[in-house]
């Protein structure tokens, strides 16, 4: 599991935008191409997919929901490390990516497939908008406050979102009772951006610094 969790955070690494250092003069706003390039959304896509096989194989059994949803967390971070204008080329990299795994494990109705996905990707911008503007942009891991904000915005209160309309589609599927699902989603959400997010942003970082002048 641990070389699983390795592999995950290495693809995103590789995919999370750099964000670059802001001039002096600059204002507060995210500055940059709103359009990330095909290969960090593809590397996006292999990361959130291999992230939700792993959810799949920590399942107690195949298709069970289990209480670690990684994706979350590269989702988040992922969200984090981009100007919000270029967040719908994100979402469209995890919509592609929910679709495959959904077909490789989770095989629910493709309405429901994409309901699930809008689940995550309102758990990522929430997340993200909340935590951005609580500490700024761009977001670093850089004090205990910034850690706070991660967990506490970024993880319970985007898990909130994402939780009530997960647990919603997976009523209407007649597949689990709403407040049953809530908690168990809630807390996998929660769970993988507790886990994933802050060595994704740490991974970032050490990318960023490495690719500066010196």
């Amino acid at each position: 599991m641990a070389d699983a969790e390795a592999r995950v955070v290495g693809a995103v690494r590789a995919a999370a935008p750099v964000p670059a250092r802001r001039r002096a003069g600059e204002g507060g706003g995210a500055s940059g191409g709103a359009r990330p390039s095909a290969a960090a959304l593809a590397l996006f896509a292999l990361a959130f997919l291999g992230a939700a096989g792993l959810a799949e194989g920590l399942a107690m059994l195949p298709g069970n929901p289990t209480t670690i949803w990684p994706p979350a967390g590269v989702y988040l971070a992922a969200l984090l490390l981009a100007p919000p204008r270029a967040w719908p080329w994100w979402m469209a990299a995890g919509l592609a990516a929910e679709l495959v795994a959904n077909a490789l494990w989770f095989r629910n109705p493709l309405p429901a497939a994409v309901a699930i996905h809008g689940a995550n990707a309102a758990h990522a911008a929430l997340g993200a908008w909340l935590v951005g503007r609580v500490r700024g942009r761009p977001f670093r891991l850089g004090s205990l406050a910034d850690i706070g904000a991660l967990v506490a915005l970024g993880g319970a209160l985007g898990a909130a979102a994402s939780a009530t309309v997960g647990a919603t589609v997976l009523a209407l599927l007649g597949r689990e009772d709403f407040l049953r699902a809530w908690p168990v989603w809630w807390t996998g959400d929660a769970t993988g951006v507790v886990i994933l997010a802050p060595l994704a942003l740490v991974a970032t970082e050490i990318r960023r610094e490495g690719l500066s002048p010196s």
